[in-house]
């Protein structure tokens, strides 16, 4: 839940588990030592995070408000 569902995409980057209780975390980690990521895609999906995105979303976001406005 949470953030974790902006930036994890399941067996890509990450497992999800259902509840928080030892034996749905421990399943899921059991999962995730099972799964093999493709280092290139999970560097990938990371990047969409990246400072320079940040800046480049933020700065977009900044330009279609400010275009509303005026």
């Amino acid at each position: 839940a949470g953030g974790a569902l902006d930036y994890i995409e399941e067996n890509k980057n990450g497992v999800f588990f259902e509840e928080q209780t030892v034996e749905s975390v421990t399943n899921g980690l059991r999962k995730f030592n099972k799964t093999k990521f493709d280092a290139k895609k999970v560097s990938q999906i990371a990047n969409k995070f990246s400072e320079a995105n940040f800046k480049i979303n933020f700065e977009n976001f900044i330009k279609d408000k400010y275009d509303e406005k005026f």
